[in-house]
């Protein structure tokens, strides 16, 4: 904003020089971009105002603030209004032949609205010194009619708008009264603006208008079939408060932005509407000859919060320094705060009229810090305390798991919480009842993802087309779904999957290479040793893996345990579903449940001595059905072999003609080692006798 230091002296007598004025304002928030030379041996100042102080768009705003922060004595400005007197809500407007009437249709869009009659108007050229003004500050004079209200938006703040009254078409009553109608135009309503520019309206644009056509864009543009020329003699004087947002709105659609509009986008003062209206009838019937007539008006002026408190001690907390109360209260009445109340611990203020950024305390203390002055204001560090974070042991495992997983070659992904109903379709089914979305942006963002299985497919689908030899990621993520009483409920879970060729494999180069069965690949039993390498590094114990069935995988599936409690499944693939995310080799997929994970891993470390005696081998070879599985065979031996036992391998699986079928050979190597003595082999027969006796009566199995 451009502003005049000649006019700004009518109300502040500035004995400063302007580049000390310029470098005191740019300190209390209103930075002096330039300073320039205008016309009559004046001085320009071009200042930049932010969007919250809309009271500093004119001149008796920056007035205000120069008398703030010099010192120096505000002088007020010449009207025949005081600045707290206002038209009472109920008065009825005269009645007369010549009268305007006001209706507000769009009480959202305008709040109020005051217009003034002036009559006997000659028009003609404004005052020189009014012109130079005009031009000083970037604006065009015209006559004096249109000027003045040009003048007085510049000095109060306030846009107004005149009116050719005659150019108002009469309603069709008896009384010939000129209605004056606030409302949003009809579609293809047209009007022809002040710069001979046609412009097409639509259904949310607000307008002023009399019974038949648009007058004006409100806050905006006047247009020419209302506008003043030299023949006009009657006035109708505009005054009003429209809303921001709408006219912001207006001027970015119409592409249209005029010193009117920029000021009601930000904001004007609903009590300068009669303020600036009074002052403007006052220049023209001193400049005009014109003589009021009436004044009429509608709505109700915007509430505001009158009184504010201010404690002292937050002061000294939020700037940190101590501030005299003296120097609190005058800071705060040379901005024309009224103090209502003060004791020794907090004041109590009376906000000004024009001041709409002041809401709460803190805005006070900003005030006070402003003018104060930031510079005077110390730099120091804030004071703090040390203190230990303890992690939470969430975020323990969380962090273990990231360090296990990278480690052993694994990349994590971050993928989409939500996902498309197809793909769980796709699976084979829907295992928990799915979280819908009401309004999705697309069909791929349709559901909250029950599971991570679908998204980490579609990133091996990825690296698959991109021909990678070989993928290991991880995936810790939330899952989402209703619970069996209704609720939505959110879990989160740990999912791994991995295919293509093993680390570090030296093969034939050549036509071998190519889809070479020799090329050993990564399979399920990689897979599961990650997770037992996982449920180790946790301090997890006395787990189990368990044959499993589930649509999303082939034959090969396993389920985990810990104390027959499932906390997750692995296994292959199916082909079914590989088909769809277009994968040709074998994917092998793990997701366990993470909060179970959390709460049996245990970081508590126990410590034994290493025997000193010999441990001793024994070999186990034993004919059972195909459905037992080698861990139940473990678990039996480690039951009945107790501390004795160090431990067992398999090493061996056969099915073949010597096998009966339905059934399988498994050998095991069990590895015994005494903690006080060397074992006997009586010792170590009765070990092994009771295990066999154990396997033949629980499994049936027979030795070989």
């Amino acid at each position: 904003m451009k502003v005049s230091l000649n006019w700004l002296k009518n109300y502040v007598h500035i004995t400063l020089p302007t580049e000390e004025l310029a470098e005191k304002l740019t300190m209390v928030g209103l930075e002096v971009k330039a300073i320039s030379n205008g016309k009559g041996k004046d001085e320009i100042l071009d200042i930049e105002v932010t969007p919250n102080r809309s009271d500093c768009l004119s001149i008796l705003g920056i007035a205000r603030e120069v008398a703030a922060t010099t010192g120096f004595k505000l002088q007020s400005v010449a009207s025949r209004v005081e600045e707290n007197e206002l038209p009472p809500q109920n008065a009825k407007r005269k009645a007369k032949s010549t009268c305007a009437e006001v209706e507000i249709q769009d009480k959202q869009g305008c709040s109020r609205y005051t217009g003034r009659l002036i009559s006997n108007i000659k028009v003609g050229p404004s005052p020189l010194w009014m012109q130079r003004r005009l031009l000083n500050l970037g604006l065009k004079p015209i006559n004096n009619v249109v000027d003045i209200t040009n003048y007085v938006m510049l000095e109060r703040g306030q846009p107004l708008h005149a009116f050719d009254f005659k150019k108002i078409k009469s309603v069709k009553s008896k009384s010939q009264a000129r209605k004056i109608i606030i409302r949003k135009a009809k579609a293809g309503e047209k009007i022809i603006t002040l710069d001979n520019e046609e412009k097409e309206l639509d259904g949310q644009t607000l307008i002023i208008a009399d019974c038949q056509k648009p007058l004006a864009v409100a806050g905006v543009i006047g247009g020419q079939n209302s506008g003043i020329d030299e023949n006009t003699n009657t006035v109708f004087l505009e005054s009003a408060y429209f809303k921001p947002l709408q006219i912001r709105k207006t001027s970015r659609k119409l592409a249209i932005s005029t010193e009117s509009s920029y000021r009601f986008e930000r904001g004007v003062c609903s009590k300068e509407i009669d303020l600036a209206s009074e002052r403007a009838a006052q220049l023209l019937e001193e400049f005009a000859e014109g003589k009021l007539e009436e004044v009429v008006w509608a709505g109700r002026n915007k509430k505001k919060k009158q009184e504010l408190e201010l404690r002292y001690d937050q002061v000294k907390r939020i700037l940190g320094i101590d501030i005299s109360e003296e120097r609190i209260k005058k800071i705060l009445t040379t901005l024309q705060f009224e103090i209502s109340f003060s004791d020794k611990k907090r004041i109590r203020v009376k906000i000004p009229y024009f001041r709409s950024d002041i809401e709460r305390e803190s805005d006070l203390i900003e005030e006070i810090a402003r003018i104060f002055g930031f510079q005077n204001i110390p730099l120091v560090m804030p004071p703090a305390r040390i203190s230990l974070f303890e992690k939470s042991k969430s975020e323990i495992v969380s962090k273990k798991l990231k360090e296990i997983l990278i480690s052993s070659g694994f990349g994590e992904i971050i993928t989409n919480s939500l996902t498309s109903d197809r793909a769980i379709v796709e699976q084979g089914g829907k295992e928990k009842k799915i979280i819908h979305i009401f309004n999705p942006l697309t069909i791929e963002q349709e559901i909250m993802r029950p599971s991570l299985f679908s998204n980490a497919l579609n990133v091996l689908a990825w690296n698959f087309n991109y021909r990678a030899e070989r993928v290991k990621i991880f995936e810790l993520g939330k899952i989402y779904y209703y619970s069996e009483k209704g609720e939505a409920y959110e879990d989160k879970n740990l999912l791994l999957t991995i295919f293509g060729k093993k680390e570090n494999v030296w093969y034939k180069k050549g036509k071998e290479f190519k889809q070479s069965l020799s090329v050993p690949r990564l399979d399920f039993y990689d897979i599961k040793g990650i997770v037992e390498k996982i449920l180790f590094e946790l301090g997890i114990s006395n787990y189990s893996f368990t044959e499993g069935k589930d649509s999303r995988f082939s034959r090969l599936c396993a389920v985990l345990k810990i104390k027959n409690k499932k906390i997750g499944i692995l296994g292959e693939v199916s082909k079914d579903i590989l088909v769809h995310y277009g994968l040709k080799q074998r994917v092998y997929l793990c997701e366990i449940n993470f909060k179970c994970l959390v709460d049996l891993s245990n970081f508590k470390k126990k410590f034994s001595p290493i025997s000193k005696y010999p441990t001793i081998c024994r070999d186990i070879a034993l004919l059972v059905k195909d459905k037992i599985t080698c861990g139940e065979i473990i678990s039996i031996i480690r039951k009945n072999g107790g501390e004795l036992i160090n431990n067992i391998h398999l090493f061996d699986i056969y099915q073949g003609k010597q096998v009966p079928r339905g059934h399988k050979s498994l050998a095991f190597s069990i590895e015994y080692q005494g903690k006080e003595e060397t074992l006997t082999d009586t010792e170590i027969n009765n070990v092994d006798n009771k295990i066999r006796q154990q396997l033949s009566k629980k499994l049936k199995a027979t030795t070989r």
